[in-house]
């Protein structure tokens, strides 16, 4: 299954509505501060928040993966971060020949019983694989609020739901071909990296005096430290480098010293060292 397009409205910088469209290859060109790495950071954060642990499964979205930030509350990912503010966010997948179709609204809910308190809670939920759909849709803004469920083969039934990041958690009263498409998705999302390249070739080797961390910050000098950290990942970018343009690329630890390493797969004299 791959990722077709994702779209964004009112998160961060993308106030209106907002589709990034991914080819095998996608290049994101703009000024300083328009928003590149919030757009892109944001199908981490979808993946990330599909496959959220079990400590914060009770959010909606997972605010902080693998070493990769995306704001300290729900607030800082609205536009103008207001307090009450909603996000929502689409993404379409395909799989084989069938397109998974996935819309979801978050918005801050505050506590009845608190009156300073918010809830990120999802208001809308909408899941459509080929002709099927089902929309879930929170009946009130109360903290207990249950959800109306419709869709192709449901007609306006009430249902209490228990919400595991972005999906509905097992076991719940949705049709079978919506718990599958889940299990798609999550397969999906095990795929999902984000490592953010090399913005300086240092004249010296890289080196890091203290222990290989999985929370490190994804900039750029970081890059290979993050690579070496991980055998499936760097397996995961090399085959990707290896069959988008014909060379591979590896990470040789020398001592206290990383070497990211790339060349091309048929000729390893071409074999250079970036530090």
């Amino acid at each position: 299954m791959k990722l077709l397009h994702i779209s964004l409205e009112n998160y961060k910088c993308f106030e209106r509505n907002t589709t990034l469209k991914i080819a095998p290859m996608t290049v994101i060109v703009g000024h300083n501060n328009s928003g590149k790495s919030a757009l892109l950071k944001s199908i981490h954060l979808l993946s990330s928040s599909i496959l959220q642990s079990d400590e914060i499964a009770h959010l909606p979205l997972n605010l902080s993966s693998n070493g990769i930030l995306h704001g300290k509350t729900f607030r800082d990912l609205i536009s103008g971060r207001s307090s009450n503010g909603v996000i929502k966010l689409t993404a379409l997948m395909r799989k084989e020949s069938t397109d998974i179709e996935l819309s979801v609204k978050i918005q801050n809910v505050l506590r009845s019983s608190n009156a300073t308190k918010y809830d990120v809670c999802i208001m809308f939920w909408r899941i459509k694989y080929g002709d099927q759909f089902i929309e879930v849709i929170r009946d009130e803004l109360s903290e207990k609020s249950s959800y109306t469920v419709s869709g192709s083969s449901i007609n306006d039934v009430r249902q209490s739901i228990i919400w595991k990041g972005l999906l509905p958690e097992r076991p719940n009263r949705l049709p079978e071909w919506v718990n599958e498409q889940i299990d798609c998705m999550k397969a999906w999302a095990k795929k999902v990296h984000y490592l953010q390249s090399p913005r300086i070739f240092q004249s010296s080797g890289l080196n890091m005096n203290e222990s290989i961390s999985g929370e490190l910050e994804s900039i750029g000098a970081h890059t290979p430290f993050i690579l070496a950290d991980s055998d499936d990942l760097q397996r995961s970018v090399n085959q990707w480098y290896s069959n988008a343009f014909g060379i591979n690329i590896s990470v040789r630890k020398y001592g206290e010293y990383f070497d990211l390493m790339i060349g091309n797969r048929n000729n390893k004299s071409l074999l250079q060292n970036l530090h």
